[in-house]
């Protein structure tokens, strides 16, 4: 069917393609690593500066979801 050459064209531009998803993916992985570092911090800032705060919106968090799982077992 394919020629010696030919599939080995065919297995190199695989490779290339899956060398270059592997870099898109390493790529994006380190942002959203970043961007989790980033969003940890300044949550651990706020926290820090206004615990009395964060006590509220946790707590009313979990009313909501407290609330929302008792909805959805009736």
């Amino acid at each position: 069917m394919f020629e010696s050459s030919e599939t080995e064209r065919i297995v190199a531009e695989l490779k290339r393609v899956l060398a270059d998803a592997e870099d898109l993916l390493k790529n994006t992985a380190d942002k959203a690593g970043d961007a989790v570092g980033e969003a940890r911090h300044r949550t651990e800032r706020y926290v820090h500066d206004n615990p009395w705060q964060a006590v509220g919106i946790a707590a009313a968090i979990g009313v909501l979801v407290g609330v929302l799982l008792g909805r959805s077992r009736r």
